[in-house]
């Protein structure tokens, strides 16, 4: 790692979180460079520093990025509780593809709060990192749901954790960012359809062949002839 990584960083770095923070950024990086010379210690230095830029954009959001993206952060942390609770019934998830949609808007709202995460803690750094906990906290819970079917969380318990969630959030943003766009309807609209192509790509990709006794003149060498199904990868999407 060459001297002059951190070094295009540091002045933004500094405007956004002090200059105190940005030296021990910068002793973090140091410290990386040592490791990376004599071998020692490479992992733990690597994990410190990368720790030093959670949550930092390096590039700041305009107002009107910043305020799709509060939007995208609230719409998608109140619809885990939603998908959550169709999946789940007595403790029991009962239906796969509402947790994975839980799953997936988990991710999207922590994303959001990433790129969001330094402008809301200069407004209210107690109301942010309270949000940012419960957020963990909620992709903890439909984590396990994903990974296990029996003893998951209530719906109403996730309800009320979304809607802490979602208090916390409201408090620390300005009144423009809790204002309802159309960008945001097309945001939500986008992702929803991306897990439905992922979710029927899928189930085609394993869906077994039927035997046939009957010869076919087509190729038997490419297996994806059988079914062309679009997937994400496939796509080109553009999300703000």
């Amino acid at each position: 790692m060459r001297r002059w990584d951190f070094a295009i960083l540091a002045a933004r770095y500094a405007e956004d979180r002090g200059a105190a923070a940005a030296r021990d950024a910068r002793e973090s990086f140091a410290a990386l460079r040592a490791a990376a010379v004599t071998g020692a210690g490479v992992t733990a230095a690597r994990r410190r520093a990368a720790a030093t830029l959670d949550g930092f954009t390096a590039a700041p959001l305009t107002g009107e990025e910043a305020a799709r993206r509060a939007q995208q952060l609230l719409r998608f942390a109140a619809l885990v509780p939603v998908e959550h609770g169709r999946g789940v019934s007595d403790g029991r998830v009962t239906k796969d593809f509402e947790i994975q949609e839980a799953v997936a808007f988990h991710g999207g709202a922590r994303a959001a709060l990433a790129d969001l995460h330094d402008a809301l803690a200069e407004r209210d750094p107690a109301r942010t990192a309270a949000a940012a906990a419960g957020l963990e906290r909620l992709g903890a819970v439909v984590g396990q749901a994903a990974r296990q079917p029996d003893g998951v969380a209530e719906p109403g318990e996730v309800e009320a954790l979304a809607n802490r969630i979602d208090g916390e959030l409201s408090g620390a943003m300005p009144p423009a960012w809790r204002e309802p766009s159309e960008e945001s309807d097309f945001d939500l609209i986008a992702l929803t359809l991306d897990r439905m192509e992922a979710a029927v790509g899928a189930v085609s990709t394993a869906r077994p062949s039927r035997p046939t006794s009957r010869p076919t003149r087509s190729s038997s060498s490419d297996p994806s002839a059988a079914c062309r199904c679009s997937t994400p990868a496939s796509r080109s999407t553009s999300k703000g």
